[in-house]
């Protein structure tokens, strides 16, 4: 399914609205480099890959605008790890 990924910067975080509902990824901005601390997601949404929607969005969002991924947050680390083909943007 195709979820509308915001990026909001001004709260720095990543966001899906359904209904009333909001799934998030929070960051840190540090100079080139966004430290992702939470990724959350309603349980009345879980499951249905919104979290994943959110992530692949972040992930392409760091690559076009040339920042760097440390995760903190262990979901975005588990997204790396099965997502090789985001190495590049990934801060070890």
């Amino acid at each position: 399914m195709n979820y509308k990924v915001e990026h909001n910067a001004q709260e720095c975080r990543f966001e899906v609205y359904i209904e009333d509902l909001i799934s998030e990824i929070n960051y840190i901005k540090k100079g080139d480099v966004l430290v992702v601390t939470h990724t959350g997601v309603p349980n009345e949404l879980a499951g249905q890959g919104i979290a994943a929607a959110m992530t692949k969005h972040m992930l392409e969002y760091a690559r076009e605008h040339g920042l760097k991924i440390k995760p903190v947050c262990p979901y975005t680390e588990a997204y790396l790890v099965r997502h090789p083909e985001y190495g590049d943007v990934w801060a070890k």
